[in-house]
C-alpha cells in the first residue's frame, strides 16, 4: 500500500512540474526559481478551475498580463507552488504607485485566502479602488502565512491603461 502511496505522489509531482515548465513560457508569466516559494504567479482578467487530483484542482489563468485595460471589473492572481504538507495563508496588498486620483503610494486595501495541505495552486481577486480601477500604475505584494515585512515573497507591479 506505501509503495502505491508513494508512486501517486511522484507521478502527480512530475506532472505538475511538467505542466509548470510548459505553463512558464507563455507570454505574461511571471516564472520564478523552482527553489523559492511560488513556482509561478500570474496577474489575470480571469481564470478556470480544473479537478486535478482527488484532493485537489489546478487553477489556469485566463488573458495573463501585467497591463490591463482601463475599466476592467476584476483582476486575479493565480499562484502555483509545490503541494505542501500544512496549510497556509497567502496575503496580497494592493498600492496605487502613480494613479490618476491618489496620492502616491495611496494603500488601496488587503485580502487573503488560505491554502488548504495537499494544494498546488491558489487564486486572490486583487482589492480594486472604491471606484474601479483606474489609468496608472499598481503595485501587489505577496505574503506568506502573515502580512509583515518579514514574511513578503514577491512584489508584482502592473500597469492599468487608458481606453484606445
Amino acid at each position: 500500500m506505501s509503495r502505491y502511496i508513494i508512486l501517486i505522489i511522484a507521478i502527480s509531482l512530475i506532472t505538475l512540474n511538467v505542466g509548470y515548465l510548459c505553463a512558464g513560457e507563455k507570454e505574461g508569466l511571471q516564472r520564478f526559481e523552482e527553489t523559492g516559494f511560488f513556482l509561478m504567479i500570474t496577474l489575470a482578467e480571469g481564470y478556470t478551475v480544473e479537478k486535478a487530483f482527488p484532493n485537489d484542482s489546478v487553477i489556469e489563468p485566463l488573458n495573463p498580463s501585467k497591463d490591463f485595460k482601463e475599466g476592467i471589473p476584476e483582476v486575479y492572481s493565480v499562484f502555483h507552488f509545490r503541494p505542501n504538507m500544512t496549510g497556509f495563508e497567502l496575503w496580497v496588498r494592493v498600492v496605487a504607485e502613480r494613479t490618476e486620483g491618489f496620492s502616491v503610494d495611496k494603500e488601496i486595501g488587503w485580502d487573503a485566502v488560505t491554502v488548504t495541505a495537499g494544494e498546488s495552486s491558489a487564486l486572490i481577486k486583487l482589492p480594486s479602488p472604491p471606484h474601479g480601477w483606474s489609468k496608472g500604475e499598481y503595485l501587489a505584494e505577496f505574503f506568506v502565512n502573515a502580512p509583515v515585512t518579514i514574511n513578503l515573497e514577491r512584489v508584482i507591479r502592473f500597469t492599468v491603461l487608458a481606453h484606445d
